[in-house]
């Protein structure tokens, strides 16, 4: 469930409810960047192919064995290495 909880100078609060094992957990946050989503690389999809990590404009990407890693930290949510994935083991 998504509800608008108001407007104030610095943009609109938006409430986020999640249902977790029966618990509720309520995050609440002030601009679209707090929403964003890090990268996330699927081990089982992913081939090791090295192209994500060369478009990276972050370098945020890195080799853990043969799969693709993601620092999360690093990562500024672009999307680029979703997109060049040729496996689609990258999700944004």
């Amino acid at each position: 469930m998504i509800s608008c909880e108001g407007q104030s100078n610095k943009g609109i609060f938006i409430t986020l409810r999640f249902e977790t094992m029966s618990l509720y957990e309520q995050l609440t946050f002030s601009s679209p960047r707090e929403i964003a989503m890090k990268a996330k690389v699927d081990p089982d999809l992913c081939i090791g192919c090295g192209i994500c990590i060369d478009e990276c404009k972050a370098a945020a990407i890195f080799f853990s064995g043969t799969i693709a890693e993601i620092i999360e930290e690093d990562c500024t949510e672009c999307g680029d290495c979703a997109t060049l994935c040729v496996m689609d083991a990258i999700t944004v």
